[in-house]
């Protein structure tokens, strides 16, 4: 829960003064008054929910985001010297469905995650596709 500029600083701060120097063993060995006034004891009280109903607000404000939609995809060709990454724009094609690549038909096997840092398109693997097999093949950039 990180906002631009730090705004949670003043939930540290405020934790660690209201933590008391010595853990509670410490002080009751060194005869230190353990036991608050009841009135400290519902104003921290009152503080720590004012403080969990503001953290729980943020939360929901950050759970209610929508995800911006992803344009692209990436193939992922395995062939016999390695592989290959290609680009594309538009809506990925499903699993099963074929693609035409460089004069090539492949198959849609999987979807994974990209292979790149940070990049939420998603990534298909595909494999190559028979020459005699039956399938449709989606053009470059449209849906499947």
């Amino acid at each position: 829960m990180h906002e631009e500029g730090g705004g949670d600083r003043w939930l540290i701060g405020d934790l660690r003064r209201d933590r008391s120097p010595l853990p509670r063993v410490d002080r009751l060995l060194a005869g230190v008054d353990t036991s608050p006034a009841h009135d400290e004891l519902e104003s921290r009280l009152e503080r720590l929910e004012l403080r969990i109903e503001e953290l729980e607000r943020r939360l929901r404000a950050l759970s209610g985001r929508t995800s911006l939609p992803v344009a692209g995809y990436t193939l992922f060709i395995v062939g016999e010297r390695g592989y290959e990454i290609v680009d594309r724009d538009g809506i990925a094609p499903a699993v099963g469905a074929a693609v035409e690549l460089a004069g090539r038909t492949f198959l849609v096997e999987r979807v994974r995650r990209s292979p790149f840092p940070s990049d939420p398109r998603p990534c298909l693997v595909l494999s190559d596709v028979d020459e005699n097999a039956n399938v449709a093949v989606v053009p470059p950039d449209e849906p499947s």
